[in-house]
Parts: C-alpha cells; structure tokens; sequence
C-alpha cells in the first residue's frame, strides 16, 4: 500500500492529494475520507441561581442475588458442578486402581515366562539322547528285529503307511 505523508505537518497526517491504493481490481485507487470538522454540542439550559435543585426518584434497580429462587439456582448450581467433579475425580481413581492390577498381573506373566525358560534350559541340559538311548536298552526297549516288523499290503500308499508291498 502507498502512503504519501507529511512529515512536518502533524495538522495532516497525509497529504492532501494522496490516494490510497488496494489490491482490488473494481477500485484500483481511492480517495481518502473527507475529515469533517466536529459538531458543536448543543448546550444544555443551566438551573437559576438561587432555585433548589430537583431530584427525581429512580427506580431501585433489583440486586442480583435479592430473590431466594436466585439464590437456591445457584446454589444448586455450584452444588451440581462440585459432585460433578467428584464423581469424575472417583472415577479416575477407581480406573488408576484397575491399571495397577493390569500392570501386576502383566509383572505376573513376565516373571512366570522367566521361569519357564530357565526350566526348559534346565530339561535340555538334564536329558542328551545317549542317556535316553541307555535307560531304554536298560528297560529292554530296543529296536525291532526282522520278525517284529509286520508289513501290510494295501492299494494306497497312504493306507499302508507310505510303504509299498514286498513283491
């Protein structure tokens, strides 16, 4: 925006001739206000001197907190409001209460994982497999001989255990 101002008359504040431009297209520069000078005030009609002035009586104006009905609303406003509050702030704690026993029962299962993995450490490391094959053969648990194995001739692979008849 464009201003072109005086600086050494404060009577004026712009130049007499100055425009001010805008960004619209449909007024591309106008005129600035004309300033009129003020208006009078009317004058008012001044008492006598010597006449005793007169009062008028105005209406008293009702105090806000004059009605009962009033005061019972706001009491039972500020009442609602603070069992508002309450009710909410129980309700938080009764949810922080919960929460807690969340977070137990969750400290509950981590520790029981741990538990579970040391013991399955502690099966691998007990049990190899040259102590399982010893205490088999020891119980007379050993592999079947040629008379123990029975095979079973079936037309489907599947029905005879993946095994094909002898021919």
């Amino acid at each position: 925006m464009a201003i072109a101002a005086r600086k050494t008359d404060d009577a004026l504040r712009y130049a007499p001739a100055t425009r001010v431009y805008s960004q619209a297209e449909a007024n591309p520069a106008a005129e600035p206000p004309v300033r009129r000078p003020p208006q009078p005030s009317p004058v008012r009609p001044s008492r006598k001197p010597g006449s005793p002035a007169t009062r008028v009586a105005r209406q008293a104006k009702p105090s806000a907190f004059a009605g009962l009905g009033r005061l019972l609303l706001i009491t039972m406003s500020v009442l609602t409001g603070a069992a508002l509050l309450i009710m909410l702030l129980v309700r938080y704690a009764i949810i922080s209460q919960e929460y807690a026993v969340v977070n137990e029962l969750k400290d509950d299962i981590v520790q029981y994982q741990q538990e579970i993995e040391m013991l399955n450490v502690q099966l691998n490391g007990a049990v190899t497999l040259e102590e399982a094959r010893e205490a088999a053969l020891a119980a007379g648990m050993g592999y079947p001989t040629a008379e123990q194995i029975v095979r079973i001739a079936g037309q489907d692979q599947a029905q005879a255990g993946g095994q094909t008849a002898p021919e």
